[in-house]
């Protein structure tokens, strides 16, 4: 009895058998719809498509035709774009951010599209779980309806002519002529393979940059459609121009021929003029740089001339050039007389003034070593002060008092007054410098002499006697009356009449 409770007690509730079941078959369920176990999942990335209708769910994704994941998501992405969720397997990492992907069909049998992804550049920087590749490196699917959308009307109608005339191309001897033309292919694609080959470049990066130049002119041309379209309507013109003259084009084929058997040895000789242009070019690169501002300039100064030589104006400009004809001459004589009055001015400045003020003075222990003009030139800083005040007390000069029991007094200066100091020692003043030449008569000056005729002064100052003594006594200096001057300013004056006349 022991044993038959211990066994009923072993037994499971029917409950429990429940949930297991449940359990069971949810697991056998997901594995039949997923792989993997749930709720982990591979490396993950989306891109940023313009149109992902063509994608589904389970949708592979292939690396060089390798199937390496497959796409887990399709949904809305940022305004009218769609975002495709993918999971890709570790073999197709590292993926890197310069990454593209394109939406491709597959083949017939296999129906619907993939997703063609290439993993980027190594140089570029390693995708993370999670990233996004954005829309200008994604393409989508071109569907069978967008192609076929192409030949709408005119497109039908433009390809019908293209039919009709490439028969009549062949049927009026075009196919003997191109039977005809197996003779001379070999070497035509002989020389279309030297062509290829030399189109690889010579240098690393020649094919790239011919490429990048390639991919610019096309940009420039998908930006300007309406310009490029009528590029095509002309060159269609220009078709149907040389199909109705077909015996002329025929004949220019020949002499284009005959041309192109020329073309080696000239081109033989323009390459061995070629390394003589290119250093004649080079030469003349600095050149060009500077010509546009000249070109510029002379531009403007042509305009310029032409505004000026206009009807118009031109009346004004004669109307000018008389006054000043008419004016000319008795300027030319007014300038004769000026000139015979300032050419002896002119010549005393170059031979005298100029060396004089060039020179040096010799003053002893006081010479500053430096020319005539910058002694001067340093001398009128003290002589603006000395216009204005002695210091910030007004008009008036401090002493020292003391030094000396031997006074020196002035007479009278116009605007100070009487100058008095005292001796620096027993003696009497050594001397003064320069030396005074007296008092001057007004027959001294001798304005009739030419200046360029008279020796240059010597500016040595040598100390004279002293002019005062230290007797106690007072000794005056009295300024020069202005009566004194006035034969001087009358002589002086009279002469420059002269000179007028």
């Amino acid at each position: 009895m022991t044993m038959q409770r211990t066994k009923k007690r072993r037994r499971l509730h029917p409950a429990w058998l429940s949930v297991l079941f449940l359990l069971v078959v949810g697991a056998i369920a997901y594995y039949a719809f997923n792989e993997g176990p749930p709720f982990v999942h591979g490396f993950r990335v989306s891109a940023l498509m313009d149109d992902a209708n063509a994608l589904r769910r389970k949708s592979p994704v292939r690396i060089a035709g390798v199937t390496v994941g497959k796409v887990v998501d399709v949904t809305g992405g940022p305004g009218n774009t769609t975002k495709v969720e993918m999971e890709l397997d570790p073999q197709a990492l590292p993926l890197h951010t310069d990454a593209t992907v394109r939406a491709r069909p597959r083949l017939f049998v296999e129906g619907g599209f993939y997703v063609a992804l290439s993993p980027g550049t190594p140089n570029a920087p390693v995708m993370k779980d999670g990233g996004t590749i954005p829309v200008p490196q994604t393409r989508s699917a071109v569907q069978l309806y967008e192609v076929l959308s192409i030949f709408d009307r005119p497109t039908r109608a433009s390809g019908k002519q293209l039919l009709h005339a490439t028969a009549d191309a062949l049927a009026n001897g075009g196919a003997d002529g191109l039977r005809r033309m197996n003779a001379s292919l070999a070497p035509t694609l002989r020389d279309l393979a030297l062509v290829s080959q030399a189109s690889r470049g010579t240098a690393p990066h020649d094919l790239s940059t011919v490429v990048a130049q390639t991919a610019r002119i096309s940009r420039t041309l998908a930006a300007h459609d309406v310009a490029l379209g009528g590029l095509v309507s002309n060159l269609n013109t220009t078709a149907t121009a040389l199909a109705s003259q077909d015996g002329a084009l025929g004949e220019s084929i020949a002499e284009l021929d005959r041309v192109m058997r020329v073309t080696p040895p000239a081109l033989d000789a323009l390459d061995r003029v070629l390394p003589k242009l290119g250093r004649f070019s080079r030469t003349l690169d600095p050149g060009l740089v500077a010509a546009p501002p000249l070109l510029t300039r002379l531009s403007t100064a042509v305009t310029q001339f032409g505004s000026i030589v206009e009807p118009r104006e031109r009346r004004r400009l004669v109307a000018a050039f008389k006054g000043t004809l008419v004016d000319f001459p008795e300027l030319t004589t007014r300038l004769t007389k000026l000139v015979a009055i300032v050419k002896p001015i002119s010549d005393c400045v170059t031979s005298h003034v100029t060396p004089i003020l060039g020179s040096k003075l010799d003053d002893g222990a006081l010479s500053t070593g430096r020319p005539v003009w910058q002694d001067i030139a340093h001398a009128l800083p003290g002589i603006a002060s000395a216009a204005q005040t002695f210091d910030g007390n007004g008009y008036s000069l401090r002493y020292q008092a003391g030094g000396s029991d031997r006074t020196v007094s002035t007479g009278p200066i116009p605007g100070l007054g009487a100058l008095t100091g005292v001796l620096p020692g027993p003696s009497q003043i050594e001397g003064s410098r320069p030396v005074w030449v007296g008092r001057l008569k007004p027959s001294d000056f001798r304005p009739d002499a030419r200046c360029e005729d008279q020796p240059l002064p010597d500016l040595h100052s040598a100390p004279g006697p002293s002019g005062l003594s230290a007797s106690g006594k007072t000794t005056k200096i009295v300024a020069p009356t202005p009566g004194a001057l006035r034969p001087l300013v009358q002589l002086l004056r009279g002469r420059t009449k002269e000179a007028r006349r």
